[in-house]
């Protein structure tokens, strides 16, 4: 991953703190100590300070694995009996995996389809958590603060009306579970990701030129 200085906030920002390089591979090793799927980072280039010149992230290659929106995309081509089984593998694994990220304390203000990866194998899904530029670790992360993640992946998954609310609510149970919170506050998390999601909706339609 090629890492630009754009914009002099983010010039001055690698001054005064660790390079944006430098943290997603310490995050990157970080989530792996914590049993969080990511591309194992693998080597960091980061240039002098005063150095015209752009930083460089390169990472293991996940073989076989595609981004949410691909995965989405290539379950719209299939029958209707296999695409259903193969979005609620997908839904249970993707919960899984961000109910241990958010339980381990970590949280990505950039949760969406394009930096999550699925990757089928036989009747199994893994799902990896990537591009960790937007990932943070907290002292404890708040409902609140959980909820305003999720809404972030449900907006991006607005190109893919083929993801129905039997999926969206599979991937919410396997959630909670993972983050121990109890089966019967799916109701409440259900209308906070819908009340926070149609808020950021808004806010794109107001935002575009």
């Amino acid at each position: 991953k090629r890492i630009r200085r754009q914009g002099w906030q983010k010039i001055v920002s690698d001054f005064v703190r660790t390079h944006r390089a430098l943290r997603a591979w310490q995050f990157g090793h970080e989530l792996l100590k914590r049993g969080i799927s990511t591309a194992r980072p693998l080597a960091v280039v980061i240039p002098g300070r005063f150095a015209d010149a752009d930083a460089f992230l390169a990472t293991e290659w996940i073989e076989g694995a595609e981004n949410l929106h691909y995965f989405a995309m290539r379950m719209e081509t299939l029958e209707a009996r296999d695409r259903h089984r193969r979005l609620k593998a997908a839904a249970a694994s993707l919960g899984r995996e961000l109910g241990r990220l958010h339980e381990s304390n970590v949280t990505h203000r950039d949760l969406k389809a394009a930096n999550l990866l699925l990757r089928e194998s036989d009747a199994t899904v893994e799902a990896f958590v990537i591009d960790l530029d937007g990932a943070a670790i907290k002292w404890h992360v708040s409902d609140a603060l959980r909820m305003r993640n999720l809404a972030r992946l449900e907006v991006s998954l607005d190109p893919h009306p083929g993801i129905g609310q039997t999926t969206r609510l599979r991937f919410l149970h396997s959630y909670l579970e993972a983050s121990q919170r109890p089966a019967g506050d799916w109701k409440e998390a259900w209308r906070g990701i819908a009340r926070l999601s149609r808020a950021n909706r808004k806010r794109k339609q107001e935002n575009k030129p």
